[in-house]
């Protein structure tokens, strides 16, 4: 199974999970820089920042697809080697894949939320004027430690080539706007339809164990514990 033939299936996964997880993770940041912006800006500006808020998420995705992948094929250098790290990304996977079915959670290990000069910038952007504050708050936010984005961080890193990584970043981020543009314009819209959230974030971690599974075959073949036919 090669991951840029399933981008359909993962471009799934991301706006299921967009709609379920990302809404209530990160929902909140959205609602503050709102609130904090008030009526600074004329309501095109304001539709027009959501939207570059959302695309500098996108740009900061982009940006560490391609170094993961980079570094993820040195452990392509050796066939032992390359499954072992294949059994780590699906051990993620399947850690990722239970917290959405509400099982566990990931303990976070950095957050860079937690640093002085985050915060600093964070709330520079947050209260400027400028309608390119809101890039740079997507920017930022793209940095920030999440369960959902670790899951498309570990196919771009077992992707095998920066462009390939960078474009398995790129669909997740432009799949999570969709439902990211219409919370920072119709909070209300979400609290309606709690139900639905639920079986999508249902629907993306059954697809998330998916893939988990076919990471640790593709992981016993490599190390030969599977033979290849």
């Amino acid at each position: 199974m090669d991951i840029l033939d399933n981008l359909y299936f993962i471009a799934g996964i991301a706006l299921a999970g967009g709609f379920s997880h990302c809404i209530g993770m990160c929902g909140g940041i959205v609602v503050a820089y709102t609130t904090a912006k008030g009526e600074a800006l004329s309501r095109w500006q304001r539709l027009s920042g959501h939207l570059l808020y959302n695309l500098g998420r996108t740009t900061t995705y982009v940006a560490m697809g391609a170094l993961l992948a980079l570094l993820g094929i040195a452990f392509r250098l050796d066939r032992t080697l390359h499954g072992i790290f294949f059994v780590a990304v699906a051990l993620l996977m399947v850690v990722i894949g239970l917290q959405f079915l509400g099982v566990g959670r990931i303990p976070l290990l950095w957050d860079p939320a937690s640093s002085g000069v985050f915060q600093q910038t964070f709330r520079r952007f947050t209260r400027s004027p400028s309608l390119w504050s809101y890039f740079g708050l997507g920017l930022l936010n793209g940095l920030l430690p999440c369960g959902f984005v670790y899951f498309f961080a570990a196919m771009a890193a077992a992707s095998g080539s920066p462009l390939q990584g960078a474009l398995i970043m790129g669909v997740f981020g432009l799949c999570t706007i969709p439902p990211m543009y219409l919370l920072a314009i119709s909070i209300d819209f979400f609290k309606r339809y709690q139900g639905l959230r639920r079986l999508l974030n249902t629907l993306a971690g059954l697809s998330i164990l998916f893939f988990a599974a076919v990471f640790l075959y593709k992981a016993a073949r490599l190390t030969g514990f599977v033979p290849v036919t």
